[in-house]
């Protein structure tokens, strides 16, 4: 845990405080909770051909790009209560002006 230059026995507390897992971890955020997602979820692709990922992967994509375009791409941890009833408003508001359906929304 020395640096070139560094006396030979000096430590470096970044280095030592991560090594001990002192450090944080980088949030989580919105737009690539979705890679963690598909670890997670990986039973639901067993024996699926490409195209039928692809078209299981899709929806899930487009809500997240939906959600993170309402409230912007924040850390997971960041995301409040006030957070969703803007998105549910969102939703409604593009029900009413494209005349959709409740279940179309990937089509957004």
């Amino acid at each position: 845990m020395t640096r070139s230059g560094d006396k030979p026995n000096s430590i470096d507390m970044r280095e030592a405080t991560a090594l001990f897992g002192g450090a944080e971890e980088p949030s989580l955020i919105i737009s690539r909770s979705l890679k963690l997602y598909w670890t997670l979820a990986k039973d639901r692709t067993l024996g699926k051909s490409p195209d039928l990922i692809r078209r299981w992967k899709n929806p899930r994509k487009k809500a997240i790009q939906n959600l993170v375009q309402v409230i912007g791409d924040k850390s997971i941890d960041q995301i409040t209560g006030d957070d969703m009833p803007d998105f549910r408003n969102w939703w409604i508001e593009c029900l009413e002006v494209k005349d959709l359906t409740p279940n179309s929304f990937n089509a957004v």
